[in-house]
């Protein structure tokens, strides 16, 4: 009996090994873009620094091998579903004598903060007065904790040379393994949400887990592969939206 219990719990535990470190379900494709400088003069311009929860592009080997055709923030139904819109729409009605404008850090690699960091100033030239950073989901566990902190504080340091210093605000990991069972990230994900908590805490940055939603049932498995659905879907990302704006609204000043 000890050796068949010894045994059951090995093979549970496989699972939890493969959805958390399966980069198939991660998958990242920047469309090609410099971020533009110019806009009106009464922009409001926000820069989302992000992984394929902000923006997936498409092509014929990703339609082919994850059935995801359109361009938008993974798995969002359409662009303007997504969070970067659906937060955008949600500025655009608080300020409405400004003309909000959505830029995107698509350049040094793809999705993770190191790689974030290295294009950053390729980025700045653009003068948000919203920076989002919605990362985690690329970071290694095996090149330590210590490296992503370092990257990700990095990052967020960069913004503070702009003159006028934009708003930023950072949403916590994505990671929807165990949904409907677990009430709180264990091992990996959790290490994540807290060093980018604390990198936020040093700068006074709005940090905003989403970890309520990554848990719910509802809020991902949308999409004709699992690549797809391990992100979040409408609902998914309407969280992000409400979460972001509940954070920002009270600093949306100019």
């Amino acid at each position: 009996m000890g050796f068949r219990l010894a045994l059951l719990l090995a093979l549970l535990a496989l699972p939890l090994a493969a959805a958390e470190g399966d980069d198939e379900l991660r998958s990242q494709l920047d469309p090609a873009q410099v971020p533009r400088a110019s806009g009106a003069a009464n922009a409001y311009r926000i820069l989302y620094v992000g992984d394929s929860i902000t923006l997936h592009g498409t092509s014929a080997a990703v339609q082919k091998k994850l059935k995801w055709g359109h361009v938008a923030g993974m798995a969002a139904s359409a662009e303007g579903l997504d969070y970067a819109h659906l937060l955008a729409g949600r500025i655009a009605a608080a300020l409405p004598a400004r003309t909000v404008e959505i830029r995107y850090h698509t350049l040094g690699g793809s999705g993770s903060a190191a790689q974030r960091l290295s294009a950053v100033a390729q980025v700045l030239p653009v003068a948000p007065h919203l920076v989002v950073v919605q990362l985690g989901e690329h970071e290694k566990e095996a090149a330590g904790a210590e490296a992503f902190r370092t990257s990700y504080r990095g990052l967020l340091a960069a913004f503070d040379q702009l003159t006028p210093r934009p708003l930023v605000v950072c949403t916590g990991v994505w990671n929807p393994y165990g949904k409907g069972t677990r009430t709180a990230y264990q091992g990996w994900p959790a290490t994540l949400d807290r060093i980018m908590g604390e990198a936020c805490a040093e700068r006074g940055i709005a940090f905003v887990p989403v970890m309520r939603y990554a848990l719910d049932p509802a809020c991902s498995g949308s999409g004709e592969s699992s690549g797809v659905q391990w992100h979040p879907n409408d609902q998914g990302h309407r969280g992000y939206a409400d979460a972001l704006f509940a954070a920002i609204a009270p600093a949306l000043t100019r």
